[in-house]
């Protein structure tokens, strides 16, 4: 039996627990901040790992002794049954990096067994730790940073439909600590491609202090208006960060995060020169 925990962006999600009859987890419940009950892992909880994680929890029990046989030979390169390729990596003497795969499932390996698995993403880095080798992992790196610590619970202000200078509604969600009175930074999510499908991997900013608010901009989804890529952002961006500074629960910074058509929203906003616009992360713009 190995037990991992799963971090993500050094958040800790949940325990797997891989036995010789299957998988077992315990998740936490992020709205009400609590660990739910271990339980058997079951095929639609297992894709929302995937979804969530970038790991299968059950092709990893399928593969894990393989994959600890392999790795205790001492090699420098494995290949797998399944046609994986593992390198060991120049600078770490304990990590064999996949290669040849989005999203590989890196293999940290102490003493000839594997401690940990790290899946690095385009946006955060997932963790599978064995108990006492976080170390071995980018967790360190959390632990170490003067970063704002993963204390709160998540919960949705709402759903809004704010007003643009032309009489166009655009729709978000709002995210934000749970049970917390006052005013937080605001991170804003400017997207074409559906609000919805970008919740759980932005709770994480939740977890440490942020109100998240996510947007369809105008023509999209649930808002307002006709879809003409790039006509609009520069006014919709300045309209929305001044409705969001005006809530009781924004304290008047407003950051932007998002890739592609969602890093240029955020040049758009930029160029209107919102004084509480104070920071982008645009991805693959």
């Amino acid at each position: 039996m190995a037990k991992f925990s799963l971090y993500q962006s050094g958040i800790h999600y949940a325990d797997l627990i891989f036995g010789p009859l299957g998988v077992r987890h315990k998740q936490l419940d992020v709205f009400k901040d609590e660990w739910e009950e271990e339980a058997d892992l079951s095929e639609e909880e297992n894709q929302s790992y995937i979804d969530r994680f970038m790991v299968s929890p059950l092709a990893l029990q399928a593969r894990l002794a393989e994959l600890e046989k392999a790795f205790n030979k001492g090699a420098e390169e494995v290949i797998t049954s399944w046609g994986a390729l593992y390198c060991r990596d120049e600078e770490n003497e304990h990590l064999f990096v996949e290669r040849k795969k989005k999203n590989p499932l890196d293999a940290v390996v102490v003493d000839g067994h594997i401690a940990a698995f790290i899946i690095p993403g385009r946006e955060s880095v997932v963790v599978l730790a064995k108990e006492g080798y976080e170390d071995y992992t980018p967790l360190k790196i959390w632990r170490e940073r003067s970063v704002s610590p993963a204390e709160f619970g998540v919960e949705k202000k709402g759903t809004f439909m704010i007003p643009m200078r032309d009489g166009v509604r655009l729709c978000a969600d709002v995210w934000a600590p749970s049970g917390c009175e006052g005013s937080f930074p605001v991170i804003l999510v400017r997207t074409p491609y559906g609000k919805a499908f970008y919740s759980h991997s932005h709770f994480k900013y939740v977890k440490r202090g942020y109100v998240v608010v996510i947007q369809d901009v105008r023509g999209r989804e649930d808002s307002e208006g006709e879809w003409l890529p790039n006509a609009h952002e520069k006014e919709d961006g300045d309209d929305t960060i001044n409705w969001l500074v005006k809530q009781p629960w924004c304290n008047g910074s407003v950051g932007m995060i998002g890739g592609s058509y969602g890093g240029f929203v955020q040049w758009a906003a930029a160029a209107s020169g919102n004084p509480h616009l104070k920071a982008l992360v645009s991805i693959v713009t």
